[in-house]
């Protein structure tokens, strides 16, 4: 009988939270088209025509014959592409012609596949190898034809881009709300909102052609599924049900991998949340715990790789020597930048942990911090950073169980995406410091909601 009263609940709030998220991604369409940066809009900035002309040929390949374009001229390798000569297989269809240069191969596939699928449904299907620069060095009167074949195509491949980004508000305000109980979570929900499109960095992102927010709401995805069997990764629910969140958690893992290799820190904070459910178990409990968190960590870990494996080709000839060959050729391409592009930009680049925390932080709070851009002050910025974080925190360890949760959730994706973003920061690109933008987004909104919740019950 109460089974029974308690269902109908559980529809109506689900339907409240879709519409929150669809509503959050129109307010953040038409904001993000009135606000954002429209300086690129009508050109073709750097990167943006490789990565036009690349998707529309690796969805050719992909759907076609699986011939890389390009893969019968003879050309050299120029010092940006870092040759494929690391490739062990270089007669790979998947690693020759426009595959070999950096927008190829070397970069996650599912971004081009999408694109691809996008650009060919209406109706652009043709690109030149002549594109890009492995290509046109030696025959740069070829490069403009190829560059204006690509030019029709600019509008829309902008427009995606700028939804994906509206999609993105739309998960936060989602995992703001769910991170509150009661009515505090629609402040916090609105606060994510307000803070997303008001962000500098997504401004100055929002519509450039490039790959990196097809990665952003596959992660948010998983977060809000976290937030959403809380009860579950906490171990408060029936093994089945675990399981199928850690599987769900390795399939949105893959995928956010699959549109960028930083998406791999989703995983990460699947193991992370494992691991703070066994510290909190009663002692007795832990080692049948360990078992079976194990358990979950190899199907989690087995569906991510499988998805990966699934949408890069390059991998299905050899997936260890492929993956390898990837890292191998990033390595290259990260050590390019910055031993030679950056000394001839004066791009400011980060070798080791202190200058990469020291690169992350700086940058953020001057420049990228939402609050911070929004009253001109990096100090006001810092503060409500501090305020969200100790918030967060004191929570975690201090709330009732339900919270208590939820917030020690969102506090590892938070400090795992933070330190993660930093911990890899090559150099003084904006585009890197994408990934950390979310969580810092969460953890001011959700953080501040506490604190003033706190202060105003305190009051009563």
């Amino acid at each position: 009988m109460n089974q029974n009263q308690a269902e109908p609940a559980k529809f109506p709030a689900r339907r409240i939270e879709l519409l929150l998220f669809v509503v959050a991604s129109i307010l953040a369409w038409f904001a993000l088209d009135l606000r954002r940066d429209r300086t690129l809009d009508g050109k073709l900035g750097s990167d943006e025509p490789e990565w036009i002309a690349m998707s529309i040929l690796h969805w050719q390949q992909f759907t076609g014959d699986g011939l890389a374009a390009g893969a019968d001229l003879e050309v050299a390798a120029q010092p940006s592409d870092t040759s494929s000569a690391t490739d062990p297989s270089p007669s790979s269809p998947w690693s020759a012609g426009v595959q070999a240069t950096t927008f190829g191969y070397m970069n996650p596939c599912l971004p081009k596949l999408l694109w691809g699928a996008l650009f060919a449904f209406a109706g652009f299907r043709e690109a030149s190898p002549f594109a890009f620069q492995r290509f046109y060095a030696k025959a740069p009167a070829r490069k403009a034809p190829a560059w204006d074949k690509l030019r029709p195509v600019e509008p829309l491949a902008r427009q995606s881009v700028q939804a994906l980004a509206a999609i993105c508000a739309g998960l936060i305000a989602l995992a703001a709300r769910r991170s509150v109980a009661g009515n505090w979570g629609w402040l916090a929900a609105v606060l994510s909102l307000g803070l997303w499109i008001a962000s500098p960095l997504v401004l100055r992102t929002a519509g450039v052609i490039r790959t990196d927010y097809f990665m952003l709401p596959w992660v948010l995805a998983g977060l809000v599924l976290a937030l959403g069997q809380s009860a579950a990764l906490a171990g408060g629910a029936g093994s089945g049900r675990r399981l199928w969140v850690y599987a769900w958690l390795g399939i949105l893992g893959g995928l956010a991998t699959s549109s960028k290799l930083n998406g791999a820190l989703l995983l990460v904070c699947a193991g992370a949340w494992l691991a703070s459910a066994w510290v909190v178990a009663p002692q007795g409990e832990r080692l049948d715990l360990a078992r079976r968190s194990l358990t979950r960590l190899l199907v989690c870990g087995a569906l991510a790789f499988g998805v990966f494996f699934v949408l890069n080709p390059r991998l299905w000839s050899g997936p260890v020597d492929g993956v390898r060959d990837i890292l191998a050729r990033w390595d290259a391409l990260i050590t390019y930048f910055q031993d030679e592009w950056a000394q001839r930009t004066g791009v400011e680049v980060a070798r080791n942990l202190p200058e990469r925390l020291s690169l992350y932080a700086r940058k953020t709070l001057s420049r990228d911090e939402p609050i911070g851009a929004l009253t001109g002050s990096a100090w006001i910025g810092g503060a409500a950073l501090a305020v969200g974080l100790v918030s967060l925190s004191w929570s975690a360890l201090r709330a009732n169980q339900m919270e208590r949760t939820r917030h020690g959730i969102l506090l590892v994706f938070a400090l795992v995406f933070l330190l993660g973003t930093a911990l890899w920061l090559p150099l003084d690109w904006e585009r890197f410091y994408l990934t950390g933008l979310p969580a810092l987004i969460l953890l001011e909104s959700v953080g501040i909601t506490l604190a003033i919740r706190h202060c105003l019950l305190r009051r009563s």
